[in-house]
């Protein structure tokens, strides 16, 4: 069976408990993250969405819909950033291209814990690199009942 979504999972991160049967259980975007950097600020709702382009931050947990991973997977504007890292930038880049925002969950259902990064050599999890609001590893979701 194909999946509905595929995912990307960057870093070090931990998840709330039942992530699985919450998303399961809410109506989903084509595009998005259940970590939400600290300075990404909430909408109303459960999402924030974000159109940065090539500026999008932090790429822990992206959620894309099936009907658009070929699209990014064959992308090559994605490819005008040089390099073979910045995976947030490359899809911030492609969905912008494509008019899709990408929609982040707040609160975050699951935080950054990697200090160490490849991009800068003294990172921390300071100011964006991690979730303000991340309900914690304890924690579940409530599941909505239709």
């Amino acid at each position: 069976a194909e999946a509905d979504y595929y995912c990307i999972f960057q870093d070090d991160i931990v998840f709330c408990k039942n992530v699985e049967g919450y998303l399961a259980s809410i109506e989903l975007p084509k595009i998005f993250s259940i970590f939400k950097p600290s300075d990404y600020l909430n909408n109303d709702g459960i999402w924030s969405k974000q159109e940065s382009g090539a500026k999008l931050w932090m790429a822990q947990t992206f959620f894309i819909h099936r009907s658009l991973v070929q699209s990014l997977l064959t992308n090559r504007s994605i490819w005008k950033i040089a390099g073979n890292k910045q995976v947030d930038n490359r899809v911030g880049y492609w969905a912008k291209e494509k008019g899709q925002g990408i929609y982040y969950h707040c609160p975050s259902l699951c935080q950054h814990i990697g200090e160490s990064s490849t991009i800068w050599n003294k990172a921390s999890l300071a100011n964006r690199r991690s979730a303000n609001d991340f309900i914690g590893e304890d924690l579940t979701p409530l599941v909505h009942h239709p």
